[in-house]
């Protein structure tokens, strides 16, 4: 409610290839050679890039030096070359005739020469348009004459390391080979082909790769007499082998309805960011699968964590784990292939089991429009290899699914709840509606024993028993009257519910019941005239925010608090129409109390200060400027309350031209009662004088990742938007990524 934009619902590897960016799977081969060829072939030229043409050549390369290296090799190197795009490659000669093109390196190791023999070389620079520079001065070295016979090759290779920088470069590194006369070079080998023959090195670019695609290197040392190393093992890539990714949502289009895609963060590696999903394919709708520990009877759920993200795009539902597992995120994306989905709209975790977690989304009907009225349902099953399926439901026969069952005796996902029934999956449906019986509308409050569902002009709630059986209380028809309940809240004794009543602005009023969960009797806590815009809920406190202009119309908002109790109320605020104040509570009795405008006709409020209190009202702390950008939720929960958050991700120093430019992002910690400065958000060095809008999206785990990007005429640019991530527990953490893969 409080983002600007806000989430459509809530060591060396050896042996395998390397995946370079992306969504490509599988490996390389690689050979093994004992001596390098005398002349490597002649690469290919380098290819041509679409676009705008690029007629400019690069510099010619300066400072060529040639150094002989023994009897049978001659050791090449250069000033870098410049040019308006780039080098991406260089032509070395020998002699007059080509010989190599290697990479973009200064280096070259010219192996296989003749003893006792004069060389000459030149080289030239090349770009991806095909431009090549001169070629440069001549110079020339001469090889050693032939010494008592060497027969020894150097030590294989080892501690090679693969690690993607970009698209379309891979860097490799190694631990230096050692011989009984002395190493001269490398000879680097791409899915088995030779693609380098370096100097005496220990390290190399790989630079005009081609998006998600799978590549594997190998590396051979050799000394002078040509004797070279078996080629060392295949290396992987340098992905995050374990931990939990955090999920940054990139957005461009407008502030007010933008465009979504998905980038993950790992805590391992801050400086890259792994793309999913660009912002143009325009994320819909968010979900994450959570993997937990379940006490059933503390009925808790601990060492809560994010298991895999599910997601819709152009309909279809995909999966991506956040469970690093050493491969390349992206190679792991499974979409169900479906082309209808387009909300999440029931949530059936399984914290146990994530993978036997379901889901029910909204689908667009004959029309291929969602959100009309011909829109239908579907279930979607994951499974233990990552996959996701979707399922169309009929919902001609019990209508749409409404909500959803735990079982109480192991607080697993067991059932749907329908207009007439609840569907459990292992058992018979319980029938609670038949011939006339009036059908139930909606699921108002859903607890892990209970359902409280609004029948037709009342309330009732279905209990759901250990043997998977429903029992019916019918709640006093006059007191739970009317139709469009909204929960506040519930905790371990009682549920809180509250509805608005009538047609305009000055008739308008509202009531909030209290419901024991045990004996399910009804108590009205306290009523009185306007229009009851949020609801929160505290340890002993309601606190909520009502627009009426009957009862001041020059303070007409008002924020108040209600005992859980005694029903008293305290006013704590009043403001004027265009401002308003509400309370985000925590499970920990300190809330963030914000201030900020209200819009009359969304009914909703963005942007203002912000302090914590406790329930006695004491001012604990004070964001100067500050507005609150995300509560993660808690590693520990309790399915005895629907507050389970401790933290606060807010940011200070906002203001209405800049937005979150140059702001500080901190985190609070409502247990600890502290605050923790985590950084600085970028503004005027980044983006000038524009605004920045900046987005936070949490979860259970300490690392969680975000977005800052520039906002000009109320479009998000999304080529210059910045990726961030923090840790809440260190100060100071807020990095910025520096690469994409």
């Amino acid at each position: 409610m409080y983002s600007l934009y806000k989430m459509v619902s809530h060591a060396v590897c050896t042996g395998c290839a390397l995946v370079l960016l992306g969504c490509g799977g599988g490996g390389g081969s690689s050979t093994s050679s004992t001596a390098p060829p005398s002349t490597p072939s002649t690469p290919s030229t380098p290819p041509s890039t679409p676009g705008v043409a690029d007629t400019t050549a690069p510099t010619v390369p300066a400072g060529l030096v040639a150094i002989s290296a023994g009897a049978t090799q001659i050791n090449l190197s250069w000033g870098a070359s410049t040019d308006g795009v780039g080098v991406t490659a260089y032509r070395v000669y020998r002699n007059g005739a080509l010989i190599a093109t290697p990479g973009n390196v200064t280096s070259y190791g010219d192996v296989g020469l003749a003893a006792s023999t004069a060389y000459s070389y030149t080289v030239e620079a090349c770009d991806a348009a095909s431009n090549c520079s001169m070629q440069s001065s001549t110079t020339s070295a001469t090889t050693s004459s032939a010494t008592a016979s060497d027969t020894t090759a150097p030590t294989v290779p080892a501690g090679l390391v693969a690690t993607p920088v970009s698209a379309t470069r891979i860097d490799l590194s190694w631990t230096a080979s050692t011989d009984n006369v002395g190493v001269t070079g490398y000879m680097v080998y791409r899915n088995g082909a030779l693609i380098a023959n370096l100097g005496n090195v220990t390290s190399y670019s790989d630079t005009g790769l081609s998006n998600l695609t799978a590549y594997s290197y190998t590396l051979s040392a050799c000394d002078a007499a040509s004797n070279c190393s078996a080629q060392s093992s295949a290396v992987s890539p340098v992905y995050p082998s374990s931990g939990t990714y955090a999920v940054a949502l990139r957005a461009q289009g407008t502030v007010s309805n933008p465009m979504l895609g998905i980038s993950l963060v790992h805590p391992a590696r801050t400086g890259v960011e792994f793309v999913i999903e660009s912002s143009a394919v325009a994320v819909a709708d968010v979900r994450t699968v959570l993997s937990g520990t379940v006490n059933v009877s503390a009925q808790t759920v601990s060492n809560v964590t994010p298991q895999s993200l599910l997601y819709i795009v152009a309909g279809d539902v995909r999966r991506v784990p956040l469970m690093a597992d050493g491969t390349a995120p992206a190679t792991r994306l499974r979409k169900a292939g479906s082309s209808v989905a387009c909300q999440f709209t029931v949530v059936a975790n399984n914290y146990a089991a994530p993978d036997s977690s379901r889901y029910i989304v909204s689908t667009s009907g004959a029309d291929g429009t969602c959100g009309t009225g011909d829109d239908g349902q579907a279930m979607v099953t994951l499974d233990a290899s990552g996959g996701v399926n979707l399922t169309q439901l009929d919902t001609s026969l019990n209508g749409a699914v409404l909500g959803m069952v735990r079982n109480p005796a192991t607080q697993t996902p067991a059932g749907w709840v329908y207009r007439n029934e609840v569907d459990f999956w292992d058992s018979a449906p319980a029938v609670m509606r038949q011939n006339a019986d009036p059908l139930i509308t909606r699921v108002v409050v859903s607890t892990s024993k209970s359902v409280v569902v609004e029948d037709h002009n009342r309330l009732t709630i279905w209990d759901i028993g250990s043997n998977q059986s429903v029992s019916e209380t019918k709640l006093d028809a006059t007191l739970t009257a009317g139709t469009g309940w909204q929960m506040a809240g519930f905790d371990a004794d009682n549920y809180y519910v509250y509805l608005n009543s009538g047609n305009t602005l000055s008739t308008v009023t509202w009531k909030i019941l209290k419901i024991n969960r045990a004996t399910h009797a009804v108590t009205p806590l306290t009523n009185d005239t306007g229009y009851l815009i949020l609801a929160s809920m505290g340890s002993s406190l309601l606190y909520v925010t009502v627009t009426d202009p009957s009862h001041s119309p020059v303070l007409s908002n008002r924020l108040l608090s209600i005992n859980k109790t005694t029903g008293f109320v305290q006013a704590l605020k009043s403001t004027i129409i265009t401002t308003a104040y509400t309370v985000l509570t925590s499970a920990n009795g300190v809330h963030a109390m914000v201030q900020g405008s209200y819009n009359a006709t969304t009914k909703t409020v963005t942007a203002g200060s912000l302090s914590m209190i406790d329930e006695q009202g004491t001012q604990l702390y004070s964001a100067g400027n500050g507005v609150p950008l995300m509560q993660p939720d808690s590693a520990t929960s309790s399915f005895n309350s629907s507050v389970n958050s401790s933290r606060f991700i807010i940011v200070t120093g906002y203001s209405v031209s800049r937005m979150f430019g140059d702001a500080t992002l901190l985190v609070y910690d409502a247990a600890t009662r502290s605050a923790t400065t985590l950084g600085i958000l970028p503004g005027t060095s980044a983006f000038g004088s524009d605004p920045v809008l900046a987005a936070v999206t949490g979860a259970s785990t300490n690392f969680m990742a975000g977005i800052a990007g520039r906002v000009v005429s109320q479009s998000l640019q999304d080529a210059d938007e910045k990726v961030f991530s923090f840790d809440t527990s260190v100060a100071s953490s807020l990095q910025y990524t520096v690469s994409k893969q």
